[in-house]
């Protein structure tokens, strides 16, 4: 391989590496932050549509402007987003950096490096090791999303609260700077020959037919994933948001809810396991309701309570 295909995938590991933490820890971050479930979906749909809007830029601009200089220029937004998470733990500042980097909400990497890299990489090898590059490339791109989502575990050992992530976002931040370094070592090699593109067509008729057909398949089954993102699972299964959503769950006994037991108007305003102004019945309701099924009701001057 040659040393322009070295760099691509050196980068790769330096490039996925966060987005595999990030992936899992921003929307947890969010949740921290105060934001609900529907506000978390739009700030990763936002990341999403980012790199999206990103990667159809990059399609238009990257041979007229260079591969290298489009590259290192995206590295570059990375390591301004990494800067936001790390300047400051307000509202706007995960917005503002999930608008302008490049995070990925799902277990794949998205945005303009991918195709870039892809573009570049036939170039780096010979025509026989050409699988075996993409398949080096997506290897190396699995295992760095691994290894960075096993690095998720970090924060509550590194500081109490949202102090905890912040050695991750410096990471994050210096992995763009990285990049950007990485990157501006690339031979001109990997550039799109000006001449040869004037004159020669993109796409055939035959070929535009069988990339209009992937293209359709690859978005039914993105849109698909996009429901069980690692962004998504990752929160559904965070505990505050279990613990949450506990407090309106039925109780399987007589699906009276936990939250309406302990506002119910007979509870006493003082002695939360004191209950006034109602009877027995309704007292052993409230009990076998809270899973104190061998409760007693006792009298008391005060009024009925539960021992």
């Amino acid at each position: 391989m040659a040393w322009d295909g070295r760099i691509i995938l050196l980068e790769k590991v330096a490039r996925t590496v966060p987005y595999g933490f990030l992936a899992v820890l921003f929307p947890i971050y969010l949740s921290q932050l105060g934001f609900d479930a529907f506000l978390i979906g739009v700030v990763l749909t936002l990341t999403v549509a980012t790199s999206a809007g990103y990667t159809f830029v990059a399609s238009f601009v990257a041979d007229r402007l260079g591969r290298r200089r489009t590259l290192i220029f995206f590295a570059m937004t990375d390591a301004i987003a990494g800067a936001l998470l790390l300047a400051s733990a307000a509202w706007w500042a995960p917005i503002a950096a999930g608008i302008v980097g490049n995070m990925s909400a799902g277990s794949g990497e998205t945005g303009p490096f991918l195709s870039l890299d892809q573009a570049i990489l036939p170039r780096t090898a010979d025509l026989k090791r050409r699988t075996m590059t993409f398949s080096l490339y997506n290897l190396i791109g699995y295992s760095s999303l691994s290894a960075g989502s096993l690095l998720a575990g970090l924060p509550p050992f590194l500081g109490p609260g949202v102090t905890g992530y912040r050695p991750l976002f410096l990471a994050y931040l210096l992995s763009g700077l990285l990049g950007g370094l990485l990157y501006s070592r690339l031979t001109n090699k990997i550039e799109q020959d000006p001449s040869a593109s004037s004159t020669r067509r993109v796409l055939s008729r035959e070929s535009k037919r069988i990339v209009y057909k992937m293209s359709a398949l690859f978005s039914v089954d993105a849109f698909a994933g996009g429901f069980v993102g690692q962004s998504i699972l990752s929160y559904f299964f965070y505990p505050d948001r279990r613990k949450d959503r506990q407090m309106d769950r039925p109780h399987p006994h007589n699906g009276l809810h936990t939250h309406t037991i302990q506002h119910s108007p007979h509870r006493h305003p003082l002695r939360p396991n004191s209950y006034t102004g109602c009877d027995s019945a309704t007292l052993q309701t409230i009990s076998l309701a809270n899973g104190r099924a061998d409760a007693t009701v006792l009298p008391d001057e005060r009024g009925p309570r539960i021992g």
